[in-house]
């Protein structure tokens, strides 16, 4: 039988779909962090574990080349720890976790547990390699991309054909798709299970990849600039595409650097940055706020000064707000709002260059645009197990999170009191979210034991 040992009340948070501020998650802990070379990808397993990869040779002192696990705290995962051999320059530049646990590592290495893998190798769950899958005949590999059918797309530099991309079949054989000559620094999976590609060929900057490989013919884009290049992207989900990377105009009206695609490829001129970033955007993800995230090395943005390399806009593209971060490489945003970046540098006037951190949304109280409060908001866990939920009712959503971020349950609200059953969530710290029909968002922390 489950009981609630702790009360972890937090009052509530209240705060419109827009506007969700971000300051450090006090509950991630990287102590010292990883070496000065960074960390270059980032991808969450389903238990919570952290992927690290990048050119680093430790975390928080304990040797870790290029490739490392983390807890959802925070703490080292010490039973994983893969062997990268002869590392080139780069390291490991991008991590995909499949749905059977397997890990992709893409990048700049040769070698891995003495399993020869020209910078493309699948590990198994524990991080030991699955010797049956690789390439060898990669040069330095940037994005990797599945789509449902289990075929992974892999972009990069090759040998043969130069900057090609790679279709890797179920079964470990290669298949090199050579009807496009150029270079993917980021390949994305869309709902519909085709392949977004941004890449460094004006003027069709970012294609579209059929399930078979072959280029989209529905899809156009027209990017333009003096590199004219896309660093990431992100699928949208109502299908556009917000890209980042060095480019000066798209469908010919000006576009520095950030622009939105309509799901056919051309400029969603509704999304309006002005004048722009001043520099190149190196990375960007979308809230559940619907907010961009934007990491950059701009230090502008529409004539605006920015604090620092991370930027927050609202969907329509207008400045939000910035945050004293010194270089941000990745970033990944949970289910339950929080955000992992990874990168060069120090973050919020803290001094250490951990390479990571985890930053949550800032308890505010701000009224929604109607003005009038929510009602109140309470949980806990009964002597029966049972989740009690007590609001003011009305039709409202309650989302469950575990303490990796990870959403658990789901359920419509309609009553001022409800109970929820709370079998096969486990043990631990626990957040409910409540979201009203104004998209009001309020906050509780509980706790669950045996």
């Amino acid at each position: 039988m489950k009981h609630s040992l702790l009360l972890g009340l937090v009052g509530f948070s209240t705060f419109t779909v827009q506007g969700q501020h971000l300051v450090l998650d006090p509950t991630f802990n990287a102590g010292s962090g990883f070496t000065a070379a960074g960390v270059e990808a980032l991808a969450v397993q389903a238990d919570g574990r952290i992927l690290c990869g990048g050119g680093f040779t430790a975390y928080n002192g304990t040797p870790r080349f290029n490739i490392a696990r983390l807890l959802a705290d925070g703490a080292l995962d010490t039973g994983f720890a893969p062997v990268i051999e002869d590392t080139l320059a780069d390291g490991v530049l991008d991590l995909l976790v499949m749905p059977d646990g397997r890990i992709v590592m893409a990048g700049e290495y040769e070698v891995v547990d003495g399993f020869p893998c020209g910078g493309l190798v699948r590990l198994q769950p524990n991080g030991t390699v699955d010797g049956g899958y690789g390439s060898t005949n990669g040069a330095l590999l940037f994005s990797l991309a599945l789509t449902p059918g289990g075929e992974l797309f892999v972009g990069g530099y090759y040998e043969s054909p130069f900057g090609a991309t790679l279709r890797v079949f179920n079964g470990g054989g290669l298949a090199v798709y050579t009807g496009y000559d150029a270079t993917p620094f980021v390949l994305k999976t869309q709902p519909d299970g085709l392949i977004v590609a941004g890449t460094n060929t004006a003027p069709t900057v970012v294609v579209r990849y059929l399930a078979n490989g072959q280029l989209d013919p529905t899809f156009t884009s027209d990017v333009t600039g003096t590199w004219a290049l896309v660093r990431d992207l992100t699928v949208l989900p109502d299908g556009r595409i917000v890209i980042v990377g060095d480019f000066d105009a798209v469908d010919g009206q000006p576009r520095a650097n950030i622009a939105r695609l309509m799901p056919d490829g051309s400029l969603d001129a509704t999304f309006d940055p002005g004048s722009g970033f001043d520099a190149v955007g190196v990375a960007v993800e979308v809230m559940p706020s619907g907010s961009l995230l934007v990491g950059t090395y701009s230090s502008t943005y529409d004539g605006a000064p920015l604090q620092g390399g991370l930027v927050q806009l609202y969907p329509d593209g207008q400045l939000d707000t910035s945050y004293q971060v010194t270089e941000v490489n990745e970033i990944h945003v949970l289910q339950d709002g929080r955000v992992l970046i990874a990168g060069i540098g120090t973050i919020f006037g803290n001094s250490l260059n951990t390479g990571i951190h985890r930053l949550m949304p800032e308890i505010s109280t701000a009224m929604p645009a109607d003005g009038a409060p929510p009602p109140p908001f309470t949980v806990h866990v009964d002597h029966a197990g049972a989740l009690v939920v007590t609001s003011g009712g009305g039709n409202a959503e309650l989302r469950l999170f575990d303490a990796a971020g990870r959403e658990v349950r789901r359920f419509m609200t309609t009553e001022q009191v409800e109970r929820i059953g709370l079998s096969g969530i486990g043990t631990g710290v626990f957040v409910a979210m409540r979201v009203d029909a104004r998209g009001v968002r309020q906050w509780q922390r509980f706790f669950v034991a045996d």
